[in-house]
């Protein structure tokens, strides 16, 4: 077995010297001494082929030139020594200056690399990499949520604003006028601020806290019931009120109570503890209910 092993390193031996021979030949042929050198040689032996076949496919377009044999010659000559091989030169010498700083900068990466790897370091960064890439997807997607919500809600607003706002706005004014008996007729949005300013019979305006208690409610009522018979008209749900006009007097309370059997579209369920108010509405339209029984309208 140890001979086998012996004769096998032997011929590995002389191949290796031959190969060595070989590579030195080549060295010595094209009269460089390091193999890059061998090879940049290579490199600028093709770019001179390549250049001389150019130069002949272009001298063979010069023999139907004007200019005479000697004068295409100076010309050639001139510009095959002094440009192209001046270009040649330059940009060989950047290549190197270039290829020596890759080298440097490849060096200190991978030492980084190692110092890393050896310290641990990098298997930590790696998973905090790893980790701050999955928030960050997980925010991507948060922010993918909130920004497809605001463009809906941008677009909702921007409906209402244009077109339920003022079919509200000039339905509240009808209700506004006619629980005022026409004293305030026009509700407008608040041109420095929020809220509504009231306009009166006489065209002075009020903020909605410059009004009686008695006339804002009549103004909240009106508003609310806009909102009812306008936005939601296409749906046409209950509407529930239970003691809502307490601080109304008898004439303010009859009106909205009138106002309220206008109201064909929806259905108007009123919740009261007050007896006075039970002759403002039909007896066959009014249901007692007693505590802690369990009733079913018919």
């Amino acid at each position: 077995m140890l001979n086998n092993l012996e004769a096998e390193r032997k011929q590995k031996h002389q191949e290796l010297e031959a190969l060595q021979i070989e590579y030195d030949k080549l060295l010595n042929a094209a009269n460089t001494k390091s193999e890059q050198e061998y090879y940049e040689l290579g490199e600028m032996t093709e770019k001179k082929i390549k250049l001389q076949s150019q130069l002949e496919s272009i001298q063979g377009q010069l023999q139907y030139s004007i200019l005479s044999e000697q004068e295409r010659e100076n010309y050639l000559q001139t510009h095959f020594d002094d440009g192209v091989m001046t270009e040649l030169h330059e940009e060989l010498q950047n290549l190197k200056a270039n290829i020596k700083t890759l080298q440097e900068e490849q060096a200190e990466i991978k030492y980084e690399i190692q110092i890393l790897e050896e310290g641990g370091g990098y298997s930590e960064l790696l998973h905090q990499f790893k980790q701050k890439k999955y928030e960050l997807d997980e925010d991507v997607k948060e922010w993918a949520v909130y920004s497809i919500a605001q463009d809906i809600l941008m677009s909702t607003i921007n409906t209402y604003k244009n077109v339920h706002l003022p079919r509200m706005l000039t339905q509240a004014d009808e209700f506004l006028a006619y629980l005022t008996n026409g004293r305030y007729t026009k509700i407008h949005l608040n041109p420095t601020g929020t809220g509504f300013l009231v306009e009166s019979m006489d065209h002075t305006f009020f903020e909605a806290n410059e009004l009686s208690q008695a006339t804002t409610e009549q103004l909240y009522v009106s508003i609310r019931l806009a909102l009812a018979v306008t936005l939601y008209e296409k749906y046409q749900f209950p509407i529930i009120i239970d003691d809502s006009f307490v601080n109304f007097d008898a004439g303010r309370t009859e009106k909205v109570i009138e106002l309220l059997k206008t109201l064909k579209g929806n259905q108007v369920l009123f919740f009261t503890c007050h007896a006075h108010l039970l002759p403002l509405f039909a007896k066959d339209r009014i249901l007692p209910l007693e505590k802690g029984a369990v009733q079913i309208i018919s």
